[in-house]
């Protein structure tokens, strides 16, 4: 699962990086301003047609725009609301915190990093995201079954009722007007395919000479 982390500090940058590969996460992208970041998470939603990342590092003190404005931008982004973002902080900074969980950030590790706490969050975090993950899968499989259903409704809906059908030649007249054999209309308007065989009737009538030999047989 990848990682996104956003600080300006590049001592930190090392830090972190070295605590999560040694925790098993070795999929990072390490950006030093939040403006890089959403640029970044733009870029990988029209390429990929969706973000790829699972959790964002946000730290508060950035730069060109604070993490509170990154989380703000990115909850409001309909392909990106449900990343989970942790906000990195100084313990001090209980008011920016207090901000930062009200525009939608799930929770915060405070500065200096603790690697046991860091690992635990992390690995706790991304477990949920990935049953998140499963949930979305579900209920889209669940909407395509539903719109499955709809159509195939709509389908038998339209072939119910009465049909106008010429009592010499038998064709059945659509609801445009338009004079059709049975199977023509039926093939359009249910998923089914048609061979063409003589029924034991129609045989005799037809082919008396040999109806009786294929008859019983």
């Amino acid at each position: 699962m990848k990682i996104l982390v956003v600080d300006d500090s590049p001592p930190f940058q090392v830090a972190i990086e070295a605590m999560l590969k040694e925790a098993g996460y070795t999929d990072l992208v390490i950006m030093e301003s939040a403006k890089m970041a959403i640029n970044y998470l733009n870029q990988e939603i029209h390429r990929k047609g969706g973000s790829l990342v699972d959790l964002i590092l946000m730290d508060i003190q950035l730069p060109d725009m604070n993490g509170i404005e990154a989380v703000t931008i990115i909850k409001s982004h309909e392909d990106l609301k449900e990343i989970p973002i942790v906000m990195v902080s100084v313990l001090d900074e209980g008011e920016n915190i207090e901000k930062a969980f009200s525009v939608g950030a799930i929770d915060y590790i405070g500065k200096p990093v603790n690697k046991l706490e860091l690992k635990a969050r992390v690995r706790s975090i991304l477990k949920l995201k990935e049953e998140m993950d499963k949930r979305v899968a579900r209920e889209e499989e669940l909407k395509k079954t539903v719109r499955d259903l709809e159509d195939a409704m709509k389908k038998i809906k339209h072939l119910s009722g009465l049909l106008p059908i010429c009592s010499h030649c038998k064709k059945v007249r659509d609801d445009k007007g338009y004079w059709q054999q049975v199977e023509i209309y039926l093939k359009n308007h249910i998923n089914a395919s048609f061979s063409h065989s003589v029924c034991p009737d129609c045989l005799k009538k037809l082919y008396p000479e040999i109806a009786d030999s294929i008859l019983n047989e």
